[in-house]
C-alpha cells in the first residue's frame, strides 16, 4: 500500500506511529470519474453508430465563475480530462471488436504545430492530417474523430456541468453530444484541479464527513475568489512552502502564503527546489506535483493515489526534484521553462501544486475511482501491449472492475463495480483529511 513517507533517518521510528494515519478520505460516490464511467458505453456506441475506427481525445475547455468563454488554461483540469476520456474509451472498449484509441492526440498535434486549434475550421482540418500513436501497439494512425468537451463551474462552486463533444472527419463538424452531458458535485480534488485554492479553518478540519469537508472547501475557495489578488490577514497555519532558485528563496508575488502566486522564471542552468515546513502541531502528509507529476516516482494520479511526504511538527523537507526512492537523495532535477502557447499544449510545466492532508480518526475503506491512468514511466512498454493488457493495468489503477450477471467482464456497458478490499488496490492511500490546496507558478512572460 502506498504511503506518505519520511526520510530514511526517521522512517523506522515513525512508521508505527505516523504512517498508518496518513490515508486520505475517500471520494463521494458521485465524483467526476464515476460519472464518466456511466457514460463510457455511450461513447463506444457513438463510435460504432458513426463508423469511427480510430478516435482520440483533446483538451477540454473550462469556464470558471465570471467567465463566458471556455479556457484551455485551467490546469491541470483541462489536460487531465482529455487523459481521463482516453482511458475511459480504452476501459469500455470491446477487445474482440476494438475501436482504435489514439494516445495523447492533443500533445502529438501540438508538437506538429503549437498553434493548431479545434476552434477554427482550418484547425480542425489540420488535426485530421496528422498521424498519432496508438494507446496500445505501435502502428501510427490518422483519426476518424476526436472527443473533447467543456466544463462549466457554477458561481457557488458547488456543482459543474460537463458536456462531451465530438469533432468528425466527415464534415470537420464540431458538435455537442446530447446524451453525453451531466452535472457533478464539486469536491476538493476538482477545486484543486481547477486552481480554486482553499484552506480549511480549524473548525472545518475537525469534520470527518467528506461531503461537509467539500462544502467547507467550496466556501473557502469562494471567499478567496471574492478577495481577489490583494493580500488578506490570513496566513498559513499548517504548511509553509518556499521556492528556491540556486538555493536562494524567491519572493512569491500575488500570494499571501495560502493562495496562488507566481515567482520569476529561472534562467537556463539554474536549479529549482522547494522547501516544505510543517508549522502546525500535527503531523502532515504533503503531496507535491511539479509539471503535473508527483515529486515521488512522477505519478500523475489524484493526490490520494500518489506518494507524498510526511512531516512531523516543525519538520522541514527540501525537495530537490523527482525522487525514484524517497529514502535516497538521488533525484532528477525539476525542468521549468517557457511552455508552448498553443491551445492543445499542456501548460503544466511551470506549475507547482501542493495538497496537505491531516490525520483521520478511523479507517475509511471506501475507494477513490480514478481514470487518470498511467505515468509516462509506467507506459514505457505500452507498444508491446495488446488491448486486454492495457485494460487490465488501467482497471487496476482505476479501482473498478467490469461485471456482468455471470460474473465475467462485460465490455461496452455501464456495469462497473468499485473495488472495496484493500489488497485489490495495494498502492492506494486511505484515511486522511484533504485540508489545503495551494499552487505557485513560474512566470513565463
Amino acid at each position: 500500500m502506498t504511503l506518505f513517507v519520511l526520510r530514511r533517518s526517521s522512517l523506522v521510528l515513525a512508521a508505527a506511529l505516523l504512517l498508518p494515519a496518513f490515508l486520505p478520505t475517500a471520494a463521494r460516490a458521485d465524483n467526476l470519474d464515476l460519472k464518466l464511467l456511466d457514460h463510457g458505453a455511450k461513447l463506444i456506441k457513438e463510435c460504432r453508430d458513426k463508423g469511427y475506427h480510430q478516435v482520440g481525445t483533446l483538451k477540454f475547455r473550462v469556464i470558471l465563475p465570471g467567465q463566458k468563454v471556455g479556457s484551455f488554461a485551467v490546469e491541470p483540469l483541462c489536460s487531465n480530462l482529455a487523459d481521463r476520456l482516453e482511458n475511459l474509451l480504452v476501459l469500455t472498449n470491446d477487445p474482440e471488436k476494438p475501436i482504435g484509441v489514439l494516445h495523447a492526440a492533443g500533445v502529438t498535434a501540438a508538437a506538429q504545430d503549437a498553434k493548431v486549434s479545434y476552434r477554427t475550421l482550418e484547425g480542425r482540418k489540420q488535426l485530421f492530417k496528422y498521424s498519432y500513436f496508438p494507446a496500445w501497439g505501435t502502428k501510427k494512425e490518422t483519426a476518424d474523430a476526436f472527443f473533447t468537451g467543456q466544463v462549466t463551474i457554477k458561481e457557488d462552486l458547488r456543482t459543474a456541468d460537463v458536456q462531451i463533444e465530438v469533432i468528425d472527419r466527415a464534415k470537420f463538424e464540431w458538435r455537442r453530444l446530447k446524451d453525453l452531458t451531466f452535472s457533478v458535485d464539486i469536491d476538493r480534488t476538482i477545486l484543486a484541479d481547477a486552481g480554486l485554492t482553499f484552506q480549511l479553518d480549524r473548525g472545518a478540519r475537525e469534520e470527518r464527513k467528506p461531503a461537509k469537508l467539500d462544502s467547507a472547501a467550496q466556501a473557502a475557495a469562494l471567499a478567496r475568489r471574492k478577495e481577489g489578488p490583494a493580500p488578506t490577514t490570513a496566513r498559513p497555519d499548517l504548511l509553509q512552502v518556499s521556492v528556491l532558485v540556486d538555493a536562494k528563496e524567491q519572493s512569491v508575488r500575488g500570494n499571501n502564503g495560502i493562495g496562488p502566486g507566481t515567482v520569476p522564471l529561472p534562467r537556463a542552468g539554474q536549479t529549482v527546489s522547494l522547501r516544505l515546513k510543517n508549522i502546525s502541531s500535527m503531523p502532515l502528509g504533503v503531496l507535491v506535483k511539479v509539471g503535473g507529476k508527483s515529486t515521488i516516482q512522477e505519478q500523475i494520479d489524484e493526490a490520494p493515489r500518489c506518494r507524498g511526504w510526511t512531516l512531523k511538527p516543525g519538520e522541514e523537507r527540501l525537495v530537490k526534484g523527482y525522487y525514484k526512492d524517497p529514502t535516497e537523495d538521488v533525484v532528477r532535477p525539476f525542468r521549468v521553462g517557457r511552455g508552448g502557447p498553443g491551445e492543445l499544449t499542456p501548460t503544466l510545466q511551470n506549475l507547482v501544486e501542493v495538497q496537505v492532508f491531516l490525520v483521520a480518526e478511523k479507517e475509511d475503506r471506501k475507494r477513490y475511482v480514478s481514470l487518470r491512468g498511467l505515468s509516462e514511466v509506467e507506459r514505457k512498454d505500452s507498444g508491446k501491449w495488446d488491448l486486454k493488457t492495457l485494460q487490465t493495468k488501467l482497471t487496476a489503477r482505476a479501482g473498478v472492475w467490469r461485471v456482468s450477471t455471470r460474473g465475467e467482464p462485460k465490455f461496452g456497458t455501464r456495469d462497473w463495480k468499485v473495488v472495496t478490499t484493500r489488497d485489490q488496490i495495494p498502492d492506494e492511500i486511505q484515511n486522511a483529511t484533504f485540508a489545503e490546496a495551494l499552487r505557485i507558478s513560474f512566470e513565463t512572460e
